[in-house]
């Protein structure tokens, strides 16, 4: 989230997206992607996801893929009038419509179009698979990163490069780290030495006084290096600009390699909608343009990434609402917590549940969750509790006794009825058509009305 903006050592998520920025702690490193913790007591995931999570933005995960690279940011919806909703529909009584959606035409179940691939692990090395499911480029890779741009990250040896559709190197095997493409450029990282093997420790802890001997920058899609390796951190691009990192200050690049902003804030996060979310010391955070003026001058402890025209941003009495690019509030500050805008909805917790809003601050889907996330390609998920679909109450479903049984992941759509089954221990954000979720330590994918395209496998 954006307490801290989440970064990798030298590539970073993500939308999707190392959204939030905020106070406290120092850089807590996963792999090589750095986290500063939302809580001292422990770390906060991040990019447009504020669940905890243990690699960064989401896209990537190391337990599927072995991998640190993140995906490229996904668009929002521009901002624009909220569709008319109605009071909140109890989730009882849209589990036999949503079952019965489910047995409807194939087609509603299918992902949507998309060219993109996704990685999966078969009894060790990575392949690539279609939104159908299909083994397009067979296990391989040691492991493999977010397809972006017709090329996806991969690493054999200890060494990254990029593949294409067909599983040919596009760019050979010559980097210590790499991202996926954004904008036609991608961040990588280079070892002097490029002897160790990725899995091997993390790339680099940040903290005072702490720099790794890898250096990061920027190729294009040939695989030359544009914008040199000098960097001690560096950031995807998004909207034209990336957070990069000299010495502990963090800034912002231009495609060109020059500074459009210098170095001078703890945090940065991400660009999104022609502003990021940054600290220039810890607790007080705020939004600049791409120039580096204050578009919103320090004054929120915590802030997210804008997204359908509100940021939600965290006051110093510990209250979240959502702020406009002017810096007034368009939700006046009064949830526990909240998270960002996607296909119009927000996850907002009141009281010990989470629930969504809409545009206008209605509570449109009701508290029932221990946890939810943003939603993207019209699902979001959402961790059950006891694994079952709670029925709302009179008192609301978080004031009720705690179900029997472990809460798990599942997925609902924008009226807030159940479309997969909470049946996972970890559950991301769809993106072309499917999500990638996990059962014990395996991964594997569902389809937007819950078909599993992909069987979990480790």
């Amino acid at each position: 989230m954006l307490r801290a903006a989440a970064a990798m050592a030298f590539l970073s998520p993500p939308p999707e997206r190392a959204d939030a920025v905020g106070a406290a702690g120092q850089w807590v490193d996963f792999g090589n992607c750095f986290i500063l913790p939302r809580h001292r007591s422990r770390a906060a995931g991040v990019l447009y996801n504020r669940r905890r999570r243990r690699s960064c933005g989401g896209a990537r995960r190391p337990e599927v893929t072995g991998l640190i690279a993140t995906d490229a940011p996904t668009p929002t919806r521009p901002p624009g009038p909220p569709a008319p909703r109605s009071a909140p529909r109890p989730l009882a009584a849209l589990a036999l419509a949503a079952a019965l959606a489910a047995c409807g035409p194939a087609a509603e179940d299918g992902p949507l179009p998309s060219d993109r691939l996704f990685a999966v692990r078969v009894g060790g090395p990575v392949g690539l698979i279609d939104t159908g499911g299909n083994m397009v480029v067979e296990p391989r890779f040691a492991v493999a990163g977010a397809w972006s741009e017709g090329l996806i990250p991969v690493a054999e040896g200890g060494k990254w490069g990029y593949a294409d559709r067909s599983g040919r190197l596009a760019i050979p095997l010559r980097f210590a780290d790499a991202a996926a493409f954004s904008g036609g450029l991608a961040a990588v990282a280079i070892d002097p030495g490029m002897g160790s093997a990725v899995e091997e420790g993390p790339l680099v802890v940040v903290g005072p006084g702490v720099i790794s001997p890898r250096r990061g920058g920027y190729v294009d899609a040939s695989g030359e290096i544009v914008i040199e390796a000098r960097f001690h951190g560096v950031t995807s691009f998004s909207e034209g600009r990336a957070a990069a990192r000299e010495a502990e200050l963090w800034g912002y690049l231009d495609e060109s390699g020059a500074w459009a902003v210098e170095p001078r804030f703890v945090v940065a996060a991400p660009f999104s909608e022609g502003l990021a979310a940054v600290a220039e010391r810890e607790g007080e955070v705020g939004f600049i343009d791409p120039e580096g003026g204050w578009a919103i001058p320090p004054r929120f402890s915590e802030a997210y990434a804008f997204s359908e025209g509100v940021a939600p941003a965290r006051e110093a009495d510990g209250t979240w609402g959502f702020v406009r690019p002017d810096g007034s509030w368009a939700i006046e500050p009064r949830f526990y917590w909240a998270g960002g805008f996607g296909d119009g909805l927000a996850p907002v917790k009141i009281g010990a549940r989470w629930g969504y809003v809409d545009a206008a601050g209605t509570v449109v889907v009701e508290p029932l969750f221990e946890r939810a996330e943003a939603f993207s390609e019209g699902r979001a998920a959402v961790l059950v509790p006891g694994g079952q679909w709670p029925e709302p109450g009179a008192e609301g479903a978080g004031r009720r006794r705690r179900p029997a049984g472990e809460a798990k992941w599942g997925y609902i759509d924008t009226d807030g009825a159940p479309v997969v089954e909470p049946v996972w221990d970890r559950a991301d954000p769809f993106r072309g058509g499917l999500a990638a979720v996990q059962r014990g330590q395996a991964w594997g994918y569902v389809g937007r009305a819950g078909r599993v395209v992909w069987e979990p496998s480790s």
